[in-house]
């Protein structure tokens, strides 16, 4: 079953140190809970590594 999430949140910063963040996929899993790792595998493609209830799994490839 897919788990959906609403909300916002106020940012408070210039909106190209939130750009530069937000495209930096790598660093997605010291601010994203539950994210473990994010790396590139060709130009257009990525893996996501989460921990979602029961256990980890693979997104991607």
């Amino acid at each position: 079953m897919p788990t959906t999430a609403d909300g916002s949140i106020i940012v408070r910063a210039p909106i190209s140190a939130v750009y530069a963040l937000w495209t930096q996929f790598e660093e997605f899993p010291r601010f994203m809970g539950g994210v473990t790792s994010v790396r590139f595998l060709t130009d257009t493609r990525l893996e996501w590594v989460a921990e979602p209830e029961g256990g980890p799994s693979a997104v991607g490839g």
